[in-house]
């Protein structure tokens, strides 16, 4: 006797459950079979009746064909009659056989009870009888007073033979419904054992594992709302994640607070809106997350409908939530720290005073671009730049003017050169561009429109002193330069030379103010 649910454990549980779908199997089956059983036997026994019925109507025709065949006057006829009796003989021996030793093709058992037997042993003489009389008057030769004679013994033995089918029959039929009597009473007795062994296993069985379930259920829905109350406390952005079409199922405050949602009425939206495809590390996230991957720490980029741009890690779990498969998505906000990120890399990389390149990254992008020139053999070519003048700018007009200068030429530069191209600060009024892509020709014209766009400054707000600047320009030849060094080494000294040039004139020597009548 089972006295609560809680002595049962889940093994006992599963033992006894299969123990009682077996029970149920067992009686099912067996029910099945006893219906299969019934249908075949009433199959039989109808098979069975029809034959024996047909050899009552069978024995009938051939005294019929005999009385046709004896009166029948012309050849043709005669033969016609003979044939028709041959066929009906030829059956009426085939299904008598059947009905008493079985016949395969007619579906006939053969096995007869010993009451129907008899009756058939009774009526074999008038059934040897009429062959007899038919094989004879099957005969050619066979005499008018034969024939009459011979259709005489069939039509008595044919009325013996018919009544004893009759009382056949009649067996035939009411033993088939006593089998059907006795299957359905065995059906019957199926019926109430099912019912009983389901009754018994209510008891034992199902009404504890209800309560079994129940308690579970219980267990289970305190545990989910541990859950939730965890998962909305959890201090980094949670989002649970329909795996089919990517819609948010919920999200904790954090989570709901960084995609812009209000928490108490979130309403319907999916992640994938949330993730603009301009960004490639947007479209490598969403393809992973369908292709159900394992995703820890990848940097991915919302956009909220604040119009506020968030840059995260995600990591990404699968799970199983009531029936559901979800995404569980951990977002770690680390827009701030890109942010100080990107300043300090700004700083590390960028001349505070023209925003061109500086001096550290300008020489290595220079190594880079001279390794890929070398590598693909392409061409390069570098010009180094050097402003005229600033020293006597600065000491005649103060820094402030010197700054100025610098600044102008820097922007005149930026603005001048190929998305490609590369323009860095060396220090002081030294420059340098690295041209890739490039010949001597190309960067001697960009020197010229520099050299023009200076002029047209210095004309336009009337400045005192020339605004000029001396450059060396050189193309990579690689019988020549081993190395970026020795680049940049030749460009260097081509300048020198064209400022050395220069020295004879002084930029900054009184002259008179253009802009004056």
């Amino acid at each position: 006797m089972i006295r609560s649910s809680r002595f049962i454990t889940p093994k006992q549980l599963r033992k006894r459950y299969i123990f009682a779908l077996s029970m149920i199997a067992l009686l099912i089956t067996v029910s099945q079979l006893s219906l299969q059983l019934l249908i075949a036997a009433q199959e039989s026994d109808s098979d069975l009746i029809n034959l024996a019925g047909r050899q009552r109507m069978l024995s009938q025709k051939i005294a019929k064909s005999s009385v046709n065949l004896v009166q029948a006057t012309g050849s043709k006829t005669k033969e016609s009659h003979r044939l028709e009796l041959r066929e009906a003989a030829r059956l009426w021996v085939k299904t008598q056989q059947g009905l008493q030793y079985g016949d395969e093709s007619l579906g006939l058992p053969g096995h007869n009870s010993e009451q129907i037997q008899a009756l058939f042993d009774s009526i074999q003489p008038a059934y040897e009888a009429i062959l007899v009389d038919v094989n004879l008057l099957l005969e050619p030769d066979i005499s008018h007073a034969e024939s009459i004679a011979a259709l005489l013994n069939i039509q008595i033995n044919e009325a013996k033979f018919l009544k004893s089918m009759n009382e056949i029959v009649f067996l035939y039929a009411e033993e088939a419904a006593n089998k059907v009597k006795r299957i359905q009473l065995f059906e019957v007795f199926l019926f109430v054992a099912t019912l009983l062994v389901l009754v018994i296993e209510v008891f034992y069985i199902f009404s504890p594992a209800a309560r079994r379930v129940e308690q579970t259920l219980n267990s289970l829905k305190k545990r989910y709302r541990d859950l939730e109350k965890l998962f909305s406390a959890t201090p980094t952005g949670m989002l649970l994640v329909d795996a089919r079409d990517l819609s948010i199922v919920v999200g904790n405050q954090r989570m709901l607070k960084h995609l812009g949602l209000d928490p108490k009425r979130p309403g319907r939206h999916k992640l994938d809106a949330f993730l603009p495809q301009a960004h490639q590390a947007n479209q490598t996230f969403l393809e992973r997350l369908r292709l159900d991957e394992q995703i820890e720490e990848v940097e991915i980029v919302l956009d909220n409908p604040l119009g506020q741009t968030l840059e995260m890690l995600a990591s990404v779990r699968q799970a199983d939530i009531r029936g559901r498969d979800v995404y569980i998505i951990g977002f770690t906000d680390v827009t701030d720290i890109k942010r100080a990120q990107k300043i300090i890399e700004h700083h590390a990389t960028i001349d505070a005073m023209t925003q061109l390149i500086n001096r550290r990254t300008g020489l290595l992008m220079l190594e880079k671009a001279f390794a890929n020139a070398q590598r693909y053999h392409s061409p390069l070519t570098i010009c180094y730049l050097d402003l005229d003048g600033l020293k006597q700018a600065n000491d005649r007009y103060g820094h402030a003017e010197g700054d100025w200068l610098i600044k102008t030429f820097s922007k005149i530069v930026a603005e001048s050169v190929r998305e490609a191209d590369i323009a860095a600060r060396l220090g002081g009024d030294e420059f340098l561009l690295v041209l890739p892509q490039s010949s001597d020709k190309e960067s001697l014209e960009l020197m010229q429109r520099l050299k023009q766009k200076l002029h047209k400054i210095e004309q336009d707000l009337c400045k005192a002193y020339s605004l000029s600047f001396s450059y060396g320009v050189v193309q990579l030849d690689s019988t020549r330069h081993n190395n970026a060094q020795m680049l940049l080494a030749e460009a260097d000294k081509q300048m020198y030379l064209q400022k050395h040039a220069k020295r004879e004139q002084d930029p900054l020597s009184p002259e008179q103010d253009p802009c004056s009548d």
